[in-house]
C-alpha cells in the first residue's frame, strides 16, 4: 500500500507556478466554441517568451470585446504554455 501516499511529490518545481504578464499584439482568431482568442504578440521578456502567435483562454465577454485584425494590449496569467486572458483592451 506504499503507492497510495504520492500526494504532492509528483508536482513540478516552481516553474509551473502561475505568472502574470502584459503584452500587445494583433487578434488573429476568435473561437467562442473553444473559449479562445488567438493573438500574434510581441516578445514577453518577463516570461522569456519570444514573439509568437498563440491561443489564450478567454471569457465570453472578453471574446465579444475584440475582433480579428484589431490591435490589443492584454494582461494574462501563464502556467507553463497555458495562458488565460485577465484583461484585454483595444490598443489606441
Amino acid at each position: 500500500m506504499s503507492g497510495m501516499n504520492m500526494g504532492d511529490t509528483t508536482k513540478e518545481p516552481a516553474q509551473v507556478q502561475a505568472q502574470t504578464a502584459t503584452a500587445s499584439g494583433t487578434v488573429k482568431a476568435v473561437d467562442p466554441a473553444k473559449g479562445t482568442v488567438t493573438i500574434s504578440h510581441g516578445a514577453v521578456p518577463s516570461l522569456k517568451w519570444p514573439a509568437m502567435t498563440m491561443a489564450f483562454a478567454a471569457s465570453q465577454e472578453q471574446l465579444e470585446s475584440v475582433e480579428v485584425g484589431e490591435k490589443v494590449t492584454f494582461e494574462f496569467k501563464a502556467e507553463g504554455m497555458n495562458a488565460s486572458i485577465l484583461n484585454i483592451t483595444k490598443a489606441e
